[in-house]
């Protein structure tokens, strides 16, 4: 899991280098927290002091509730084996998650983590937030997808090609 951590901070020091005009640019680590080394995290959203985490990889993907200064996994519930999970985003005290290539995504209760719905998509899964009104879906192409959390349907579609790589992945909703 380190191994993979620091190449994926790897990839975003070079994307951002690649972004900026002067390269790199400074930065402070303000806090660290510990984390189970074996979870392979694919979605994160920390709400009203919960840290929730989707972690991927076919028979050992999960929802999790997490201590975040403990590292500890508070709560979780397990996806079928055939199911790879991905993106996680909180929409009015429900927790959304996608799969990577099921083409199904998770509803549940956020206080106790019970599944309560599921919907059907086309594509990949991969990375899911939220601007407070419509959950905003990322299935590895250019074009976002905008969902309406009650009904599951796609009620617009982004296409974000040419944007820069730093205001695409700081907040989907300042694109509209």
């Amino acid at each position: 899991m380190l191994f993979r951590l620091l190449s994926t901070l790897q990839f975003v020091v070079l994307g951002l280098a690649a972004c900026g005009k002067s390269g790199i640019e400074p930065y402070e680590v303000m806090a660290s927290f510990p984390h189970d080394t074996g979870a392979y995290t694919q979605g994160l959203v920390f709400n009203d002091g919960a840290l929730y985490e989707s972690t991927g990889e076919y028979g050992h993907s999960s929802l999790r509730r997490v201590d975040l200064s403990t590292g500890r996994t508070l709560a979780s519930v397990a996806l079928p084996p055939s199911r790879f999970g991905e993106g996680l985003a909180i929409w009015s005290a429900r927790l959304y998650q996608l799969t990577w290539q099921s083409q199904i995504a998770y509803v549940y209760d956020a206080a106790t983590l019970r599944l309560v719905d599921s919907f059907p998509y086309e594509g990949e899964g991969w990375g899911l937030t939220t601007d407070g009104a419509s959950l905003i879906m990322s299935d590895g192409t250019a074009t976002l997808r905008f969902i309406d959390p009650r009904s599951y349907r796609v009620t617009r579609r982004l296409n974000t090609w040419g944007v820069p790589f730093l205001r695409m992945s700081t907040k989907a909703t300042g694109l509209s």
